[in-house]
């Protein structure tokens, strides 16, 4: 499959629709988020979207959450990759894990066997689902405020006026 050897690099096309698809995600937009995934499977973009999605993951994370706090989210990561009653889960977890450790042959091997599952939009989903329910702050005004900021410096670009997490 083209796209999953080496690092899987993102564009800001990608950062914006990961951002796009965690603000969807924020406010159950249901059809936010198909027209997300839809727009990057038309592009065949999906291993970069998921990887955009745990990128920001990282800096909201880095930005949002004191050391002990980010110490728990990642326990809760390792605890979810060992879990096998939900694959999506568990490899949302196992992503998120190998990407923050620079492992891209693992993240790869994962994105691979999701492909392979036809589970790759249900991976990336569940992937904005779970830093969801690890960050819940995300949900509120300010922490969408926070994501378009961290989209904006991942992106190169300045953050919209009123954007910056104060």
């Amino acid at each position: 499959m083209e796209g999953v050897a080496g690092e899987q690099s993102t564009d800001p096309a990608d950062r914006r629709r990961a951002a796009a698809l965690l603000s969807h995600h924020a406010t159950t937009d249901d059809v936010g988020i198909r027209y997300v995934i839809e727009e990057a499977r038309a592009a065949d973009r999906m291993p970069q979207l998921l990887a955009a999605v745990i990128d920001h993951g990282g800096r909201l994370l880095a930005v949002l959450r004191t050391d002990m706090g980010i110490a728990d989210v990642r326990s809760m990561l390792d605890t979810w990759a060992k879990q096998t009653e939900n694959v999506d889960w568990c490899r949302a977890a196992s992503c998120f894990i190998a990407r923050f450790q620079g492992l891209h042959d693992v993240f790869n091997g994962h994105v691979a066997n999701a492909v392979a599952d036809g589970r790759m939009a249900e991976l990336v989903n569940t992937t904005a689902g779970s830093l969801l329910a690890v960050m819940p702050e995300l949900h509120s005004p300010r922490g969408r405020a926070s994501l378009e900021h961290i989209t904006a410096m991942m992106s190169g670009e300045e953050p919209p006026d009123g954007a910056a997490a104060s």
